[in-house]
């Protein structure tokens, strides 16, 4: 028998107690955004998620809850291409490299940016910046996602 479907418009306030069983709605990262999603928790609910507001949807987020489970949101981990420097000129010629292909930065500490994994830029800026260049698989968070300054 199918399970019924949860809509979802708005992100709860609730909080968590340690009596809850949590569950989990995976979304990837360049779902956060998305005004709505139609998807399967981890623990076999269905859920439609209908956002009214503009918000992304955060890691963590409590998605819905009763007075036995709470379903939070987890942003899935994905490969990165990560670049890790203290050199201003490497991160300004990085930034304008993935800038020009029009793709999300995310920074991920001090001396760390990260996108989402492309295999024709990853050869490029490998053979550019060499070892300051990896492979990792890391979560893009829309909190760490930097963000063009408008006036």
């Amino acid at each position: 028998m199918p399970t019924p479907e949860i809509k979802v418009e708005v992100i709860c306030d609730a909080s968590l107690n340690n009596e809850k069983d949590i569950d989990y709605l995976d979304i990837e990262w360049f779902e956060v955004n998305r005004k709505t999603i139609k998807r399967q928790s981890t623990g076999g609910l269905n859920f439609f998620i209908q956002k009214r507001e503009k918000k992304p949807l955060f890691d963590g987020d409590i998605l819905w809850a009763d007075d036995n489970t709470a379903v939070l949101i987890r942003i899935k981990p994905c490969d990165c291409i990560v670049l890790t420097t203290a050199d201003l000129t490497t991160v300004g010629l990085f930034c304008s490299a993935v800038g020009n292909q029009h793709l999300p930065l995310f920074l991920a500490g001090q001396q760390t940016l990260c996108l989402a994994y492309d295999g024709r830029l990853y050869q490029a800026l490998l053979h550019q910046y060499g070892s300051a260049v990896s492979i990792e698989s890391r979560q893009l968070l829309p909190q760490d996602m930097l963000q063009p300054y408008h006036k």
